[in-house]
Parts: C-alpha cells; structure tokens; sequence
C-alpha cells in the first residue's frame, strides 16, 4: 500500500495559489494585493515555512504506513511484528567442535591454545588435552575392493589422516598402519591390499595416538565453520606436539553470521502467513524453522507409532553433519513443548511428542569410467552430488530411482563446459530406504 502525495513544491504551488485567489480576488488597490513570490518577501516565507511544515506531515503519514504493514516495516517496527509471532532476530555466534592432537604421549596441550586456519581465522582450545596411545575395540571390520570398513561399538573420537594400527584379524591384510578416512562416529575406513576375506574375524583393535579436545573459533559467523578432516595450525608451536591439529567427524559448526533484516522480514511474513499456533504439519515445521537457525528440513508423521502421538524428524543442511546431535534434538523438543512460546496444545502429553534424527541410509557412488576424467569434472560431479543429497527432492523414506541420481550426474558441468560421460557400479540400482531412513551421500570414488 502506497500513500500519494504532493511533492513540497506541489505544496508551495497550491499555497500560492490558494492565497492569491483569497486575498487578491476583488482587490482593486494594487497595494492591498499581495505576491508570495517576491523574494525575500513575509507573505512568501509564510509560504515556505507552512508548505515545509505541511511536506514534514507527509513524509510521517508516508513512515507510519510503512511500518504499518511487516511487508515493509523497518527497524524496532519490524521487531514487534516478529515478537507477536515469537521470532526475534538471530544473532551471529562462533563454530566450535572437537580437534584430535597428535605428537608424542602424556604431552599436554594447555587450555586456550591458539590454532588457526590457511586464511588465518583463529581458534582456541577450551580445555587441556592430554596426547594419550588409545586402543578402540572394532566390532567389524568389512571389505568393499581395497576399501576397508571398521565399526566400533562407541564414538571412536578419531579424525581423517591420523595413522592407526590395525590388529588382531585373522586375516593379516588387515593388520596394518593405515591413514584412516572417517565415515561416521562409529565407522572409518583405509585401504587394504591383496583382497583378504571379508568379513574380517578374531578379537579386532584399532591403536591410535591423538589427544581429543574442544575448540571453538574467536570470530562470530560461518567463517568458522570446517569439515570433518580440516587441519588447523598451531599459531605457536608446542614441544612434542605436531604442528596441525585435525577436525573430528562431526567437524567445527554452528557458527551463523547474524541475520540481516531481510532474512528476518521472510520468516516474520512467513510465520504471519500461516497459522503456526495449529499444531499441524505445516505449523510444526514453520515453527522449527523459524525457530533454530540451522534447520532446513522437517518431516512430521501424525498418529506415528500410534494414535495421539506425532514424531518429527529433522535435519541441518547448513550444518557439516547434517544429523542433529543429542542435544540439537533436546533443543527441538523443549522449544516444541515451552508451555510459554511453544505450540503444543495443553492436552497433549510432552511424552507424545517425539523428535528424532533420520537414519542415515549412507549412499556410496563408485565410477568404473569417466570422461572427461579431470579433477575439474570430479569436483563439479561432487559439487552437484553433495548439493542434491542436501536439497529438498532428497527426503525421508523416499526412494532415489536410478534415472534420478544418473541425471543428477549429467547435469554436472565442468569449468570447460563438459557434460561427464560415465558408468557407475555403485549405486548399482534403485536407492530403496526404510520409512525412517534418509539418504545421506558418504563416499565418491573415481
């Protein structure tokens, strides 16, 4: 909605105007009339002043109606439409994670140690670590090619590129030193040779010298952010400690830059748009939305596992794991629940309202040829693979036919303008997922 209004010299115009017809209208005597253009003149800064007066209400009428409406209000205005509905703006915060040291045993590495990245974005260490020899008992140990695949019963708190020593398989292929890859928190992988049996057998450990500690970054926003595998460099050295520090599985995240009043206004407009106290569907998942930062999407299942419940899965897309994490999951259901800010109705039990990460269904893709085979066109093929998995068309309990993903793959265009021209043997088929399964992209060898 717009007001219309007259401009200051439309103003000053229709004053004149106005004056000279109601003074000099009928006045013969020439000295008695008066002329509002004379510079200089009383009459004329009469003008001037009442036409700026009258310009000065208009352009408030023009703000008022601004901030009238949240489509275009600004400022403290557009932070009370959003509190009505809850939503106030997010602030930036600071990415934080877990680093595994690596140098010589019973080394510490003292709290607030600083260690910063290639651009030179710093971190600290925020307690002491101890570089220890940890044995981690390996519960499988599988073979897919030269691949390996260890799973362990716990969190084995390990990084990709730290050195293990496999023991204890029957099958001595597997017993060896290995620089690991880390799938999951429970899963890493290495290479082996000579195509020993798998699955492997005996009593399976795997050794590693690492010390595990939680850092988090000295400057607000995404800036902080890293992958599983990211090193860090120690800004000064510590004696029988290496040098560079490595991000653990779930690597260093939840750092968001602070929203800007656009971003606010969509999820105010959005929230405003839709009946969010309903605890339905839709609500449920605007809410989360608006709600935690990192969310971006949301599967809510009625009557599920029985009547009177309802459970609600979620992922963070813009996260580096995008599994929430325990408490990530608490964080969900307490604001679900909040007797105050919530939207759960007062007659449903907290105890039937149930919050969940998917299971992953991790999705391997392996490819027998490819041309061009240029690292150019692998990074454009994983660049389009990782952004797929993470888009709204992946989702939970919904198969991935295999036309899908192969047309995902020739969609990838390289820095050269190529189209890939390619043959898989993994996937193999269809990806077939269990209701609660979503699938997640894990590994792409070429």
């Amino acid at each position: 909605m717009s007001l219309t209004t007259k401009t200051l010299q439309e103003i000053q115009q229709l004053l004149i105007s106005n004056l000279l017809m109601s003074v000099n209208t009928g006045q013969t005597d020439i000295k008695k009339q008066i002329d509002p253009t004379l510079k200089n003149s009383m009459i004329g800064g009469i003008v001037s002043s009442l036409s700026a007066g009258f310009d000065d209400n208009n352009q408030l009428l023009k703000e008022i109606l601004k901030q009238l409406f949240p489509q275009t209000a600004t400022g403290d205005y557009l932070k009370f439409w959003g509190q009505m509905r809850g939503l106030s703006i997010k602030s930036s915060s600071k990415a934080s994670g877990y680093i595994d040291f690596t140098g010589t045993a019973t080394t510490e590495v003292p709290t607030g140690s600083i260690l910063q990245k290639s651009d030179g974005t710093e971190y600290e260490t925020l307690s002491t670590a101890t570089i220890s020899t940890q044995s981690i008992n390996i519960t499988s140990l599988t073979r897919i090619g030269a691949t390996a695949i260890a799973t362990t019963a716990n969190n084995h708190n390990l990084a990709t590129g730290l050195e293990v020593i496999i023991a204890g398989a029957n099958q001595t292929a597997y017993n060896i030193t290995a620089s690991i890859i880390v799938i999951s928190n429970t899963q890493f992988s290495f290479t082996v040779a000579n195509a020993p049996t798998t699955p492997a057998t005996g009593t399976i450990n795997a050794t590693a010298t690492f010390g595990r500690v939680a850092v988090i970054c000295r400057t607000n926003g995404t800036v902080g952010n890293l992958g599983s595998g990211s090193q860090l460099e120690l800004v000064s050295p510590i004696e029988d400690v290496d040098d560079f520090a490595i991000a653990t599985y779930e690597g260093i995240f939840a750092g968001f830059d602070a929203e800007t009043e656009d971003e606010y206004r969509t999820r105010v407009l959005q929230a405003w748009s839709n009946n969010t106290s309903n605890f339905t569907d839709v609500g449920i998942e605007i809410f989360l939305k608006n709600t935690i930062t990192a969310i971006t999407r949301v599967w809510v299942y009625d009557a599920t596992p029985s009547a009177g419940y309802v459970s609600i899965y979620f992922v963070n897309d813009n996260e580096l794991s995008i599994l929430p994490n325990s408490t990530q999951i608490a964080q969900a259901k307490a604001i679900i629940v909040d007797k105050q800010t919530g939207i759960k109705p007062a007659n449903t039990d907290d105890a039937m309202v149930l919050v969940y990460s998917p299971t992953p269904y991790y999705v391997d893709f392996t490819f027998s040829s490819l041309s061009p085979n240029t690292p150019a066109m692998k990074l454009a093929i994983t660049e389009r693979l990782t952004d797929y998995f993470r888009s709204a068309e992946v989702s939970l309990g919904k198969d991935i036919k295999q036309d899908t993903f192969k047309n995902v793959i020739f969609s990838a265009i390289d820095e050269a303008g190529n189209s890939p021209i390619f043959t898989l043997s993994l996937p193999s088929a269809d990806i077939d997922v269990a209701s609660n399964e979503l699938p997640i992209l894990r590994n792409i060898t070429f």
